[in-house]
This record gives C-alpha cells, structure tokens and sequence, in this order.
C-alpha cells in the first residue's frame, strides 16, 4: 500500500501542490494507510465505502475536531478520484461518505451489571461460545479496537504473564489482562481453536471463524449485537461502546489517565478529554441528584 500511496503523493508533487499542502496530504493519507494495515487490507485498490466509513467513524471515536475529520476524509476522496481517473479502481468509496461530525457527541457507557450480562451469554458448552467469551473479555479486559481484537495472533498473546501485544500501524503497546480473560483465553486456545481450524496447522490468527479463517469486523460486530439482544440490553451496543466503558470504569476506579491513553493508544492526551468531560458531567448530575439543598 505504501507503495499505491507514493504513486499519488508523487502525482501530487508533480502537480506542483505547495510544500505544506504535500505535507498534510502525506501526513493524514499516511494515517488511513496505517489504519487499513491494522485492519488487515493490504491494498489499497480493494477499499469499498465501508472501510472509509469505519475509519471516520475510528476518527470521531477519537474525538477529533470536526474540520481535521472532514480534511482526512477529503484527501481519501481526492485520492481516490486519482485511482479511478487512472483506471485502477472502478469506483471511489469516498465518495458518499460525508465529513459530518454528530451533533450529539456523547456516548454510551455500559454499566458493570450490563458487562456481566453480556459476558455471561456465550454458550461455553460450543466452540463458538468459548471464541466469543474470550473475545469479549479481551474486548473489556483491554480497550482495543474491534480492528486490533481481529487481527490478533497466536504470538501476540501471553498467557503466562498476563498481557497482550497490540500492533497498530507500525506500533506495537503492551496491555494486561486479568485473570478472567487469561483463563478464558486458555480454555479457547486449547479446546476450541483447533476445532475451528479445521485441520490446518499454519492460520496464525488467534481468533477464527467458524470457516477456520480470521473473523471479520463486520462479523465481530454480528456477534455482539446477537449477545446484547439475548442479553435484553438496550443501548445502541458496538465494540466502541465496550472501549468507552473500559475506559470509563477505569477512571471512574482511580486508573492514571496518562497509564490509560497508553493502554488505549492515543498518541495525544487531548483524545482523553471526551471522558474526563462524561466523568465531569456525571458527578455534578450526582451532586445535584444527592445534595439536600441542591
């Protein structure tokens, strides 16, 4: 993809765009390449409008201001408008997405009685239930991203001493687990995973679908929607939702919010804002729910 990605930039530079604006091109081009790579595409010639989607969706999640979402998403479009005038792809998937930020830019939170409902769910008794177990307690044990969940391997996973490595977009984090997550890791490992293989010996994916190949977002994203409906929850449930409430729990527990942005990958602080501002707005409706004269 980087590669795909310097033809343009080199078009560009023929171009005679400025300096700056070549600069920002790269720079924000370079991010969606990253993301792409975290999400297992490895061209960018076969992208389609649900993965532009999902990473402006990846971008508002991090709380981005509403120009720097709408400047990303239109230099995908500008790029793509290069490849299909080129004749290397036949369609441009930006091209419908808006750049619209939502005007409610709150989220939802989970509560820990939910969390165990949902997790209680899975069928233990089935391969599939012991997949989905663990990879909901890996979903809450750590705050990654349902991209990042999917693209686990094998080796990213130590069991022994209680963490996980995290590859995204050539960096690598290292997030502990609990024991839960950890047992429930070991017993998909062991007792479910070689029967989802279905006789091969080489996937280095951790997680699998029931095909023996690695399991889409889209179908990570059927799974917990399935769980939340069983489980009778009803909030608009999604993988974020699990992140948000990771997150929160956290804080609202005493977690350092610098050792949090670590564990979550933010690379700027600022990103924590949106849940230091929930936090905020959450204990002023307490204190005025509880305070006898307020």
């Amino acid at each position: 993809m980087q590669t795909q990605l310097n033809g343009y930039l080199s078009y560009l530079k023929d171009s005679k765009a400025k300096p700056n604006t070549l600069d920002a091109y790269e720079r924000d081009l370079r991010g969606f390449v990253d993301y792409l790579s975290s999400s297992g595409i490895t061209s960018l010639y076969n992208v389609d409008d649900e993965d532009v989607l999902a990473f402006q969706n990846e971008l508002r999640e991090e709380a981005l201001a509403k120009s720097s979402v709408a400047r990303k998403i239109s230099c995908i479009r500008s790029m793509y408008r290069f490849f299909l005038e080129s004749g290397l792809v036949e369609e441009n998937p930006a091209i419908g997405i808006k750049a619209e930020k939502p005007k409610n830019q709150s989220f939802e939170i989970m509560s820990h009685d939910e969390i165990e409902l949902l997790l209680a769910q899975p069928n233990l008794s089935t391969p599939k239930g012991l997949r989905d177990r663990a990879m909901l307690e890996v979903l809450y044990a750590t705050g990654m991203r349902v991209s990042e969940v999917c693209s686990l391997g094998l080796k990213d996973v130590n069991l022994k001493h209680s963490y996980i490595f995290c590859h995204t977009g050539g960096k690598e984090r290292v997030i502990p687990i609990y024991p839960i997550a950890v047992d429930c890791l070991k017993n998909y490992i062991e007792n479910a995973r070689p029967t989802l293989l279905k006789g091969q010996t080489k996937n280095p994916v951790l997680f699998l679908n029931t095909g023996g190949e690695e399991l889409s977002r889209q179908g990570f994203w059927k799974v917990l929607k399935r769980y939340a409906t069983d489980a009778g929850i009803p909030a608009n449930i999604t993988p974020h939702t699990l992140r948000h409430s990771f997150a929160t729990h956290l804080l609202e527990n005493g977690a350092d919010i610098h050792d949090l942005r670590e564990i979550l990958g933010h690379s700027d602080i600022s990103s924590m804002h949106v849940y230091t501002k929930y936090l905020k707005e959450k204990m002023r409706t307490n204190y005025i729910k509880h305070h006898p004269r307020a």
